[in-house]
């Protein structure tokens, strides 16, 4: 599929994946909140000044929820590289994903 335009906002403004695609298959959507975000790829993990060694881990994961806690941002991004790229059940043990899960619920943003 392409969408072609003479101006680039206006592919902005097309509707056609919208058109196109499969009918909403969720019957519940209202756990589904809008909201910012943090994400470890802007920065490339790549904190300063911290009492541990920054990169895919659970105290780098646990700085960006902190921040986002206190900036108002309601979600943080694991992107990528907290498991392995071939068998995303394999988590990386880096990365303590069900520790990550329950310090961000503790943070209680609302």
């Amino acid at each position: 599929m392409f969408v072609v335009a003479k101006q680039d906002g206006q592919l902005v403004e097309s509707d056609i994946v919208y058109r196109l695609g499969p009918p909403l298959a969720l019957q519940d959507t209202s756990w589904i909140k809008p909201g910012k975000v943090a994400w470890d790829w802007w920065n490339a993990n790549n904190l300063f000044g911290v009492d541990f060694v920054a990169g895919v881990n659970t105290k780098t994961y646990e700085h960006m929820i902190d921040f986002a806690a206190a900036n108002g941002l309601e979600y943080v991004i694991l992107d990528e590289g907290w498991s392995n790229p071939r068998d995303l059940g394999e988590i990386k043990p880096e990365v303590d994903v069900p520790a990550l899960i329950a310090y961000g619920k503790s943070k209680a943003w609302d």
